[in-house]
């Protein structure tokens, strides 16, 4: 359903999916049960980190959208 990255872990293999590929399975999941999906882009992190105020969208704000 969308992109992924193989990577070894113990000997065993694990597919790990992208970002959107987990959120639009799950808002697949989700209305599939019958429910009003609303996503929210993630809370930023500390805006005033390293003592001055600095804010810009998040690298996951796009998906949210």
């Amino acid at each position: 359903m969308g992109q992924h990255t193989d990577y070894q872990l113990s000997g065993a293999r694990e597919i790990v999916q992208t970002y959107p590929t987990y959120l639009k399975q799950a808002i697949t999941k989700m209305l599939a049960k019958g429910a009003k999906v609303v996503i929210s882009s993630p809370t930023p992190n500390n805006v005033w980190e390293g003592g001055r105020y600095a804010w810009g969208p998040g690298r996951f704000d796009y998906y949210s959208w």
